[in-house]
């Protein structure tokens, strides 16, 4: 038996106007931020169309991760697991301080009739004979 390393899932690079990531919202889990260690919500898609990031390609049923800032955060906030969603780099916002980069409009649009179907297991755990 041969042991493979399992890779985490790569994060989503908003590198462009336009960019896009489509999936089902699978998972939400906190970690530290590398930028000012404060805790940061993480969001996990299984697409459900392939996704350009950086020199590579994701494809349709593999996972993204997309870290959370405050409009993710809030529009992901009001979606149930298993939703499809849609995650867009809508526009460049000019920053008010001078020198400082724009800010990047990130949105979130949900597909509420479009779920992924899950297994629940609703047998009796008392009718099982041991």
């Amino acid at each position: 038996m041969a042991f493979e390393e399992v890779q985490a899932s790569p994060f989503m690079k908003w590198e462009k106007v336009g960019d896009v990531v489509q999936g089902y919202f699978v998972k939400k889990s906190q970690q530290e931020s590398q930028i000012d260690g404060s805790m940061q919500w993480i969001y996990e898609l299984e697409l459900t169309k392939p996704v350009k990031i950086g020199e590579g390609t994701l494809d349709a049923g593999e996972t993204v991760r997309v870290g959370g800032r405050k409009s993710i955060d809030m529009g992901l906030g009001k979606v149930e697991l298993n939703t499809e969603v849609q995650i867009k780099y809508v526009e460049d916002v000019p920053s008010k301080k001078k020198g400082n980069n724009p800010f990047k409009l990130i949105k979130v649009y949900v597909d509420k009739s479009s779920k992924k179907e899950t297994f629940e297991d609703t047998s009796d755990i008392d009718s099982i004979p041991f």
